[in-house]
């Protein structure tokens, strides 16, 4: 059997995720563990060096947020990393770790089980204006 031939959703909006109420095992979070952040990690898709878990770009969404704007991502890529504002486009994989705190203890999960295929598509400019018409 073949694996199936990703489809690379181009990212012209937002992003968003559903944020984990339960432990790594499947119980419940302990009363008071409150969310602190989701950390979203984005890899090229075809890049050798990088990996599941292993993200070249990696860039921190605070709670209680559980999306982030294609306007919010650029600004982040560009705080994080100015040397390559913005990411260019091209096809990518995403996933996400969050962590939580609890009576000043933080925990962070592990990534996630599965990437989420995505594009960061060739933006559109404006053309110049039409010349030279000829009126007949």
């Amino acid at each position: 059997m073949s694996t199936p031939t990703p489809v690379f959703t181009p990212f012209t909006k937002s992003i968003s995720w559903t944020d984990a109420t339960t432990a790594s095992g499947g119980a419940p979070l302990p009363a008071g563990e409150t969310l602190a952040d989701t950390v979203i990690g984005i890899r090229a898709d075809g890049d050798a060096t990088h990996s599941a878990g292993n993200y070249q770009w990696q860039i921190s969404v605070a709670a209680p947020a559980s999306s982030i704007t294609r306007a919010d991502f650029d600004a982040a890529i560009k705080a994080a990393y100015p040397q390559m504002n913005p990411v260019p486009p091209g096809n990518y994989w995403l996933n996400g770790e969050q962590t939580d705190v609890l009576d000043g203890q933080t925990a962070t999960s592990a990534w996630g089980t599965t990437e989420t295929p995505f594009s960061i598509p060739v933006p559109v400019v404006a053309p110049s204006n039409p010349t030279s018409f000829v009126v007949a």
